[in-house]
């Protein structure tokens, strides 16, 4: 079924959650518009932000040593290069270097555009490259930070 949903307010951004895409708005008449087709059954979760998701950064070592703890961040911005005031669903893949998905990796939010997460390096986990994957779950959008792990 094709409808317009509209939203009381003159600006914003808006994305599809449950498809991981931007949605097209337009501004009418002081109310924000969009055109959403909802299948038989089906439900829809959007997500509002006042300035657009632009970009996604990892923040983090560009080595680590196996039994000790890596920090880093990631961080959702708009244009600017400024953190957006939202939470921000964010799927993080740590990935040992035959590609298998590490502890802590999963879904986070991003309090204020920005997640810090804290690992654990096993002392027999496998040493050499690393990376930490990050996809911005609204908006699809992703960045990908490559560390080495020494024994």
């Amino acid at each position: 079924c094709a409808t317009t949903l509209s939203l009381a307010r003159t600006s914003g951004f808006v994305y599809d959650l449950v498809n991981g895409r931007t949605v097209t708005v337009r501004s009418e008449n002081g109310v924000l518009k969009m055109d959403h087709d909802f299948g038989p059954g089906a439900g829809a979760l959007f997500m509002v932000t006042s300035r657009a998701i632009a970009k996604v950064d990892v923040d983090a070592p560009r080595e680590a040593l196996l039994g000790g703890t890596m920090r880093f961040t990631v961080s959702v911005t708009d244009d600017r290069g400024e953190a957006l005031d939202a939470v921000l669903p964010v799927r993080i893949e740590i990935l040992d270097p035959d590609g298998r998905m590490a502890e802590f990796s999963g879904y986070y939010g991003a309090v204020g555009g920005q997640i810090t997460v804290q690992c654990d390096l096993a002392p027999n986990d496998e040493p050499g490259s690393w990376r930490i994957r990050a996809r911005e779950l609204a908006s699809g959008i992703s960045a990908e930070h490559t560390l080495t792990v020494r024994p």
